[in-house]
């Protein structure tokens, strides 16, 4: 059977994933937590406000009829729970009145029938395709054939999304296989029961995605939020109870965080001889577990967000606070994060909301503040509602009921219906509720107003339908102006934030134009790769990026530094990821999967493996005119020293065949551009190549640069001398075939195994961009702890150095703190420092060792003798590494429900 997801059913998907999801109904356990401890009636009553899957189980009654009756037009989720011989290896939850196929058959029936055409979601059988994958007990059992017979059944429902479950332990070849057998599906479940991050499950579903032409995924959210350091699945008592449910993930491919368990019942006994010390002997799988619900609850989401934990007063509700003549406030509130600046404010409390709400008031930006700790924090929104802050008090402007935020003016008891993009959970007062809604429309491309109702805020594609209503209120998206947009054109730099677009141009520069209108100091914007980028100033434009290597300087033949020489496919040549988030995510996605893999052993492979403008690029190697080889290879983007910011990923310098340079993120850990190499490396070298990456697209942009150097050391002749006869016979003399090197590949006995005390761990750059503008924060006020800046070019912070150090100049722009370490007497034992920028030892190497300098800043003694037997090193001036290597682990442990 073909396995795709037809044009109908990834329709559906996307449908389904934007409407709201039935909060269903109280689980039973919720009951037994609050008889077996009132004190867990707050934190019970705090998870009745988020939806939970419903399980469907061959054990006892269901509880199905209720649930559909609960959830009138919302989606209820429902894990579907009942193969013959379920959960066959551990036997956790093996128990079941179905023993045969054809009592599956009629179970599985019956809730099908019961659904009927309702939209639903159901994950599918937990842990079956993982035990396919590995256990012949699940080909016993006949998974495979009981799981074709349920797809079938359900999917009979054109209404449903099917999301078939995937153990993060499977075998994934032969879990593929055995998803590719049973036809079309909405995608997997992930996580379910598990404690595994929801990072690590985002990089699982993109694998899987990969691999079966695109499915999506749910994963489990539910107890996630620590996950556990020993990769326990039962009972772990480090867990904590994860983010709420929400359609809004981020992630094209993800289509919903989910609680499918409940949190608080057990996985089982575990009390196996293969449990961890992480794992807490428990009562039965799916009965409340008292002691491993107060661990979840007071090491999870809630208590990380401001409640009490487990037994602990609760924290004062939030009360009106004495209202100002032109904002809303509330005590003990926080409207959390979405700030835009902070200032210190003075006098009582009421004379400090009367500031922030004046400073908020002038500011066009401003929609909301919170004045805490003796500061006001001017918010761009509300962000999703608040949190508690004990002595805090959060405001809002008052609406006046003209608009809110880039929405325009409120309309009481109307309801624009129908046309739901998405819905976000709302609390506050209406002000409160409409400010956060407006702006959750203003961020999303495509919206055209909301509706508020219920506690939830709708964001709609179209407003043209509207319906009175009693309890809701809308909003029309306000249209943002923006001059004529420039196609070809770039203004570059002056980036302010940026913001991923989707759509066609139009979408994206409508939503564009919002994002600038709506952000304070907003001068106009560039759309570029997948991304709205907004521009403090418009005053540089361009056609595309300059990227180049200055120092040596690369000739270009096409007089045309503006291209990267060529693309590749990320996805494609480095599969297990889409690559389509921000660049940071992207570049440690490349590298994480890079080292997973064997195929390519450093970044010239890789991009030697595609057409990427051959061996230079667009640059010209012009070995007639070489340039001396400087110990800082410098990177230039525009009229700017350094890698641009956005343009995350790895770099590498190669003096003809050797590597002597690699860093895994270059935009991030070098963003001056300057590059310092063992020249010593590239003796005998013609060729400088510079090789650079950018991951900020899935089609990530390949730099390369070619610069012919003179390294000092005579060019070897293509042909023997016509004076020189060949020898017959070996010399007497024996001369090693490979030139020896400095570096030895394992230590001396008698090198120093750490490194000496005052040599920076992290070696200043000779030309950075960005300068200290005050003392380090972790010394006393008007001392500078050892090891950190204490002086340079436009520094102004504090130069006094703690007691027992001194400022010792490394260059022009980086003074620092080092050791008063007098000068030892007598010479320097070999391998050990004897120089470098700021080395205030002894310099004078012990007999057969000369002082060689590696940097500038580290200076060894090494071995004079030319043809000393030293083995050769492929070692690498780098702060990461590349190298291919496999690091694919998988746990095989069984997980129960």
């Amino acid at each position: 059977m073909k396995f795709a997801l037809a044009a109908a059913v990834a329709a559906s998907a996307v449908t389904l994933s934007k409407a709201g999801i039935c909060t269903g109904i109280t689980p039973a356990s919720y009951q037994a937590a609050i008889q077996t401890n009132t004190q867990f009636q707050p934190a019970i009553a705090e998870l009745q406000k988020y939806p939970v899957a419903t399980w469907y189980v061959d054990c006892g009654s269901d509880s199905i009829d209720a649930l559909l009756s609960t959830c009138g037009n919302d989606i209820p989720v429902i894990v579907v729970y009942g193969l013959p011989g379920k959960d066959c290896a551990s036997g956790y939850s093996g128990s079941g009145t179905n023993t045969n196929p054809g009592q599956y058959k009629a179970w599985v029936q019956s809730l099908a029938n019961r659904v009927g055409n309702k939209k639903v979601i159901y994950i599918l059988e937990p842990d079956a395709v993982g035990l396919i994958s590995n256990n012949n007990c699940a080909v016993q059992n006949k998974y495979q054939d009981n799981l074709q017979v349920a797809q079938q059944i359900l999917s009979a429902n054109t209404n449903a999304q099917i999301y078939v479950d995937v153990a993060a332990w499977s075998n994934r070849d032969a879990a593929v296989a055995a998803l590719k057998k049973l036809g079309k599906v909405a995608g997997i479940a992930i996580n379910t029961s598990n404690y595994k991050s929801t990072g690590d499950m985002t990089a699982l579903c993109q694998t899987y995605s990969s691999a079966t032409g695109g499915l999506h995924c749910i994963i489990d959210t539910s107890r996630n939020f620590n996950g556990s350091p020993q990769n326990e699945w039962c009972n772990a008592r480090s867990a904590g109870i994860g983010a709420p449910p929400t359609s809004n993930t981020g992630n094209p491919i993800v289509d919903y965080y989910l609680w499918l368990k409940v949190p608080g019942e057990s996985d089982g006994l575990c009390n196996d001889k293969d449990r961890t010390s992480d794992s807490m002997v428990g009562p039965q799988a799916g009965q409340f577990f008292g002691g491993q619900f107060t661990t979840l609850w007071n090491q999870g989401y809630f208590v990380k967000n401001g409640l009490p934990k487990i037994g602990q007063a609760p924290v004062p509700d939030p009360s009106p606070a004495p209202p100002t003549s032109t904002c809303s406030t509330k005590n003990n509130w926080d409207y959390y994060d979405n700030d835009l600046y902070n200032f210190g404010v003075g006098g009582s409390q009421s004379d400090q909301v009367s500031t922030c709400c004046s400073k908020c008031q002038s500011d066009n930006n401003c929609q909301a503040f919170t004045v805490a700790y003796n500061n006001c924090y001017i918010k761009s929104s509300t962000g999703n509602g608040g949190r508690v802050l004990n002595g805090g008090i959060a405001g809002t402007k008052n609406s006046s009921g003209a608009s809110s935020g880039t929405c325009g003016a409120i309309k009481a008891n109307t309801d624009f219906y129908g046309n739901d993009m998405s819905r976000y959970p709302v609390s506050g007062d209406t002000n409160s509720q409409t400010t956060f809604c407006c702006g959750k429309c203003s961020e999303t491309s495509g919206c055209a107003g909301y509706t508020i109702n219920g506690g939830f805020c709708y964001l709609k594609s179209k407003v043209a339908t509207s319906y009175w209503s009693a309890t809701a209120v809308s909003a029309v998206r306000s249209t943002a102006t923006c001059s004529a947009t420039q196609a070809n054109t770039d203004y570059y730099g002056n980036d302010m934030s940026r913001h991923p677009v989707s759509g066609d141009a139009n979408a994206q520069a409508t939503f564009c134009c919002g994002k600038c209108t709506a952000t304070s100091g907003c001068a106009g914007y560039t759309i570029n790769g997948g991304f709205c980028y907004l521009k403090s100033k418009i005053e540089t434009s361009r056609l595309d990026d300059r990227h180049r290597c200055i120092d040596p300087t690369f000739i270009d033949p096409n007089n045309d530094p503006t291209r990267f020489c060529g693309t590749i496919d990320g996805p494609s040549a480095l599969p297990g990821n889409a690559y389509n988030q921000d660049p940071g995510y992207n570049a440690a996605q490349f590298t994480a999967h890079f080292k997973a893999q064997s195929k390519y052993k450093t970044l010239k492979d890789l991009m030697d493996a595609y057409p990427t403008g051959g061996e230079c690029g667009i640059t010209k190697l012009d070995l007639a005119n070489p340039q001396p080889l400087p110990k800082v290879v410098r990177w230039r983007h525009g009229d700017n020293e350094g890698f641009t910011s956005s343009h995350e990923g790895p770099c590498e310098l190669w003096c003809d065949d050797k590597r002597v340079f690699q860093n895994d993120d270059c935009a991030k850990n070098i963003p001056n551009g300057s590059m310092a190499i063992d020249v010593s490396q590239c003796a005998g070298a013609r060729k400088l190549t510079m090789l650079w990456l950018a991951l900020h697209t899935p089609q990530w942009q390949a730099y390369k640069n070619c610069v012919a150097i003179d390294t000092g050391a005579p060019i070897p002749s293509t042909s023997p001398s016509p004076t020189t006869t060949k020898p017959t016979t070996k010399p007497t003399t024996k001369v090693p075939t490979d030139a020896p090197t400095v570096r030895p590949t394992s230590k001396p006995t008698n090198k120093l195994t750490d490194e000496p005390t005052n040599k920076p761990t992290n070696a200043p750059t000779e030309y950075p961009t960005e300068y200290p503008t005050d003392a380090p924060t972790n010394g006393p006020s008007g001392v500078v702890p050892v090891f950190y800046q204490c002086g340079g070019k436009n520094y102004n912070g504090f130069t006094t150095c703690a007691a027992g150090s001194h400022c010792v100049k490394f260059n022009p722009y980086y003074f620092q703190c080092r050791p008063n370490a007098e000068a030892p007497s007598g010479e320097v034992a070999a391998w050990a420092q004897c120089g470098g920028e700021g080395w205030i030892g002894a310099t004078q190497c012990v007999d057969g060792y000369n002082c060689v300098m590696l940097s500038t800043w580290f200076s060894q003694c090494r071995p004079t003798t030319a043809h000393t037997s030293v083995p050769s090193t492929t070692s690498i001036a780098s702060t990461g590494s590349l190298d291919g290597s496999s690091a694919d682990e998988y746990s095989r442990r069984l997980r129960a429900m």
